[in-house]
């Protein structure tokens, strides 16, 4: 009788697993921030994925057979001055990819003027379904130099 009963409830129980393991579940974690160019910028990512190696920041964002997944993506001055920030950037495999809420190139060179703690935010959505659900964003090549506040100057003559 157990071995009738176990013969049928194990295929509903084996279903539930695999439609739970293709869901999207989030999980409420604290993003992870990643520092390049010894600590004047900093990479941070609400998915949790960013890995850095070498100068070069790869973020992830991961979805599934039901649906897309976002990561957001702050790149931020941290230094004490206005300063113009460049870096060089390639999104693979994505449903939709922005910068500063436009929509951008699959690659391509950001270059922003950012006051002190001023940042770049770009977002990745990643593809759903049976293949191709990871997109990947690399950052790379990044730069800052300080902008010269404006001063008026006085001229004889």
């Amino acid at each position: 009788m157990m071995n009738k009963t176990l013969k049928k409830v194990l295929p509903i129980i084996l279903a539930v697993v695999l439609l739970f393991t293709a869901l999207p579940f989030q999980f409420a974690v604290s993003a992870t921030t990643v520092n390049v160019l010894d600590g004047q910028v900093s990479v941070t990512d609400s998915a949790n994925s960013n890995k850095l190696s070498g100068g070069t920041v790869t973020i992830t964002a991961k979805g599934s057979l039901f649906g897309s997944k976002t990561n957001t993506v702050t790149v931020t001055n941290e230094t004490d001055n206005k300063a113009n920030l460049i870096f060089d950037y390639s999104a693979s495999t994505y449903n939709s990819f922005k910068i500063n809420n436009a929509n951008a190139s699959a690659s391509g060179t950001c270059s922003a003027t950012l006051d002190a703690k001023g940042s770049v935010t770009l977002t990745l959505v990643s593809n759903s379904g049976f293949s191709n659900t990871t997109a990947t964003l690399t950052l790379s090549n990044f730069s800052i130099s300080a902008v010269a506040d404006k001063s008026n100057v006085t001229l004889p003559f």
